[in-house]
């Protein structure tokens, strides 16, 4: 999943929103990101 790590760091937002629904462990992690 490192391809989604670099698109939530382009996105920001806009991927920490759906992925939140998706998986909310990778809801933190973005905001890391």
């Amino acid at each position: 999943m490192t391809s989604a790590m670099r698109s939530a760091t382009l996105f920001g937002k806009a991927i920490e929103v759906p992925d939140s629904f998706t998986n909310p462990s990778l809801r933190p992690t973005l905001l890391i990101a």
